[in-house]
């Protein structure tokens, strides 16, 4: 019995199938190139592309299938023309053709081929048109609304659920997502002084960012980079040869941060004992927004709990208009200066041989001497205000007796100063 039991076992061992073979990341984006290139050579239509993405329906067929039905409703129904005019010229505007190959990679090669994937960008575009910040409330309307289903290109039946949209969501950021329960994160209550902004945590990270961007670092591993080059490609590009950012040779740019506040609840949620009773005695608390900081509002001169959204534009002289071509989340409490580092040089990355900046306009934040050389090591002029409270604070380290000395250079030094500040481009 024991040989016996032996030799079943070993036969059974042996029909056990190897282990499939597994590809790294680099191999698998090395293969989608291939693939992308082959489709290139060959100039199949996009239409008629069924590869990881699925059918992609090109935008001319997307435009014979809306516009026909929504000028039908207008001609029944003049109304909606002052409620969804804005919404048709958006989706009437925006190219998907343009995109659909930044969409490969979020796709494995295996398994059944993905649907409908430009009808759901559509739908995230026109949730945020419509101001509707839950998914599962934008579906249900969407459902009962004939003419959102027809401006996303679907009808009702057709509509991707709720579950669907929100993977689709998650895929489009490259980036982990960190879980929701947290230390409790109180509100400071030590106040800057006016006009002051929140200092950096490190204070020579400024230097050491710039040290690396100039040895080659590319900062372009953000987990909004998707979201960036679909920007880059849909609106940049197409405003760049529409000649409304004026001069590509001899770009001014701006470079500031806004305060986005959250909507969560700063406080978070409290846990129940019995299922996180560690989590309760260490203070932990469930936030529904788990990125979302402290930050300081030098212009209001107040907290928020939330984002800063910093943003490189184009000021057209011309025109008169100024216009974002990059934008980067950051955390509330993140000092601009060091954001600009990272933001310049992956915007300079991607528009590599497109766009050549010349300019660079920003605020006292960025007055520093990392920044300075950094700009010059990228032929970039800056036009940046002075910080005047760093040249106080650097008065009081000389000493009185030789401020009087100093009085004629510093004063031509603040009037410099405030002529620089007056020629930034003001968004």
């Amino acid at each position: 019995m024991r040989n016996g039991q032996k030799r079943r076992y070993w036969r059974k061992k042996k029909r056990i199938p190897p282990p499939p073979n597994r590809k790294s990341e680099k191999e698998l984006d090395f293969i989608k190139i291939i693939c992308i290139t082959r489709i290139r050579r060959k100039k199949i239509l996009v239409g008629k592309v069924i590869f990881l993405l699925g059918t992609w329906r090109t935008h001319a067929e997307y435009l014979a299938y809306m516009v026909p039905v929504f000028l039908s409703a207008v001609s029944e129904n003049p109304y909606i023309v002052d409620e969804y005019m804005a919404a048709f010229q958006k989706m009437f505007l925006m190219n998907l053709d343009l995109v659909w190959e930044e969409f490969l990679p979020l796709f494995s090669f295996k398994g059944r081929p993905s649907d409908k994937q430009p009808e759901m960008f559509r739908s995230l575009m026109l949730m945020a048109h419509f101001k509707i910040a839950s998914i599962d409330n934008w579906v249900r309307h969407v459902r009962s609304n004939l003419i959102i289903c027809n401006l996303i290109g679907t009808t009702p039946n057709e509509m991707p659920g709720a579950s669907t949209l929100r993977d689709f969501y998650n895929r489009l950021w490259r980036g982990p997502v960190p879980g929701h329960i947290k230390c409790a994160m109180p509100k400071p209550k030590e106040k800057p002084k006016d006009g002051d902004k929140l200092p950096p945590k490190n204070p020579g990270v400024i230097d050491k960012m710039a040290d690396k961007a100039i040895n080659g670092k590319t900062f372009d591993g953000k987990p909004e980079r998707l979201y960036q080059a679909i920007f880059m490609k849909l609106a940049v590009l197409p405003s760049a040869e529409l000649g409304l950012l004026g001069d590509i040779h001899n770009l001014i740019v701006n470079a500031d941060g806004a305060c986005v506040s959250s909507n969560a609840n700063p406080n978070g949620h409290s846990l129940d004992p019995n299922e996180h009773p560690l989590d309760v005695i260490e203070n932990y608390r469930n936030y529904a927004d788990p990125w979302a900081r402290w930050g300081w509002d030098s212009y209001k001169k107040v907290w928020f709990f939330g984002y800063t959204m910093y943003h490189l534009s184009i000021h057209n002289e011309e025109k008169q208009i100024d216009l974002p071509i990059y934008m980067q989340f950051a955390d509330g409490n993140r000092f601009d200066g060091v954001t600009l580092i990272s933001s310049l040089v992956h915007a300079r990355l991607m528009y590599k041989d497109m766009l050549y900046f010349k300019f660079l306009t920003a605020d006292s934040a960025h007055d520093n001497y990392a920044t300075y050389r950094l700009l010059s090591f990228f032929s970039i002029t800056p036009v940046i205000d002075t910080d005047f409270h760093g040249i106080e604070s650097t008065l009081k380290s000389i000493g009185p007796k030789i401020i009087f000395d100093l009085s004629k250079q510093l004063y031509a030094h603040m009037w410099s100063g405030a002529q620089r500040a007056t020629t930034r481009c003001i968004l």
